[in-house]
C-alpha cells in the first residue's frame, strides 16, 4: 500500500512555504473550502472512486476485495453525510493556492 499513500499531495502550506520561499521575491498562500452539492452520499463515493482512490482500488484489483472496500465506504459516508432539506449533501473539499513571484 505504500505506493498509493506515496501519490497522495495534501501538504500544509507551510510545506510549500518552505519549499519555495528560498527561490521567490514573495509568496500567496491561502486555503478554500468549497462545499460540492452531491446529490447523495452514494454520489460522493462515485466521486472518490473515480479521483482519488483509484490508486488504492488499482492495487486491489477488481473483484470482492475492492467490491468490499466500496461498501464499507459506503456505509461510513452515508452516515457522516446528512442529506439537507432538499435531500442532496453537502461534501467540503479543502484546496490550497499558492503563487510564488520570481
Amino acid at each position: 500500500m505504500a505506493a498509493p499513500l506515496g501519490m497522495l499531495a495534501m501538504e500544509s502550506p507551510s510545506f510549500y512555504y518552505d519549499h519555495l520561499a528560498p527561490a521567490a521575491r514573495a509568496l500567496d498562500i491561502w486555503q478554500t473550502e468549497y462545499f460540492h452539492v452531491m446529490d447523495s452520499p452514494s454520489a460522493i463515493v462515485d466521486w472518490m472512486v473515480s479521483t482519488g482512490l483509484r490508486p488504492f482500488l488499482d492495487v486491489l484489483g477488481p473483484g470482492a476485495e475492492s467490491d468490499q472496500f466500496v461498501a464499507r465506504l459506503q456505509e461510513r459516508v452515508s452516515r457522516s453525510y446528512s442529506a439537507r432539506s432538499d435531500g442532496r449533501v453537502l461534501f467540503p473539499f479543502k484546496r490550497t493556492f499558492v503563487i510564488a513571484y520570481r
